[in-house]
């Protein structure tokens, strides 16, 4: 998100961003305090204060909500890594995405333990004449 965000600030680029997590951990990265989130916010706040940076504490599915439909420009799907979960994590917001909107996963290689990101990547570069957007490998 940080690189982003630099990118955002060096270029003078006028756009709002959204990092929606809830900065406690998962099963596939081990769970942790409220020390993640304090880190975040403070670099936030000391590198990039001038944007339009908002920190969404939630889960992805609450807040899906907070989006129009086919306003997202840029989205970035890095949750829980279980071909179910990024499934829904890929159904939930795809309406969300603009028409010439860029999706970015991650872990489209990892076979370890039960994640399952490569299965549904398999899926949509096999099925890409049914999605309008533009896919690069």
């Amino acid at each position: 998100m940080f690189s982003m965000c630099q990118a955002i600030k060096d270029l003078s680029i006028n756009t709002r961003i959204f990092a929606v997590d809830r900065w406690q951990g998962n099963r596939d990265n081990g769970y942790f305090g409220d020390e993640c989130y304090s880190l975040v916010n403070n670099i936030k706040n000391k590198h990039f204060g001038q944007l339009s940076l908002e920190l969404l504490r939630e889960d992805f599915n609450t807040a899906v909500i907070k989006f129009e439909d086919k306003t997202i420009d840029l989205i970035h799907i890095d949750g829980l890594h279980t071909y179910e979960d990024v499934k829904n994590d890929f159904d939930t917001w795809l309406p969300k995405v603009s028409p010439d909107g860029i999706i970015l996963f991650h872990d489209t290689t990892a076979l370890n333990d039960d994640f399952g990101v490569y299965k549904l990547w398999d899926e949509i570069r096999s099925e890409l004449n049914n999605y309008k957007s533009q896919v690069v490998i």
